[in-house]
């Protein structure tokens, strides 16, 4: 199954978040979001968890 990633991005858009507001809860960077949600880079499981439970999507959709 091929990852989602713009889920990602329609989902924090969807609660008006910032990609700078969404890493400083999850404290990482914001370029780290970006890249999650253009499919550069996976987030780690602990993350993953962490995006699944703010955004309320599946986990299975991120990971």
């Amino acid at each position: 199954m091929e990852r989602n990633y713009k889920i990602i991005e329609q989902k924090r858009k969807e609660m008006n978040l910032t990609q700078e507001e969404l890493a400083k809860v999850l404290r990482i960077r914001p370029n780290t979001i970006s890249q999650y949600e253009n499919g550069v880079r996976a987030p780690k499981p602990k993350i993953a968890k962490k995006l699944s439970t703010i955004l309320e999507i599946p986990l299975e959709d991120i990971i």
